[in-house]
């Protein structure tokens, strides 16, 4: 009775894949670009330069539990 289900719910999914991947692809509506009225302004400041990198690490100073489980 199992092999009977696993098969059975095999033979869905396959088919759910077959009808899934031969399924018309929906028309994709062409969108006319706006246009343009003005053109864009020159940016004129310049960004700062990104801070150096400044490793630094992080250590217990001691890593000895103490306590009682």
């Amino acid at each position: 009775m199992k092999r009977y289900i696993y098969t059975l719910f095999s033979l869905v999914i396959l088919a759910s894949l077959l009808l899934t991947a031969c399924a018309p692809k929906p028309p994709v509506p062409t969108a006319v670009p706006p246009a343009a009225t003005q053109p864009p302004a020159a940016a004129t400041e310049v960004p700062p330069p990104p801070p150096t990198f400044e490793p630094m690490k992080l250590e217990a100073p001691n890593c000895d539990y103490g306590g009682f489980f």
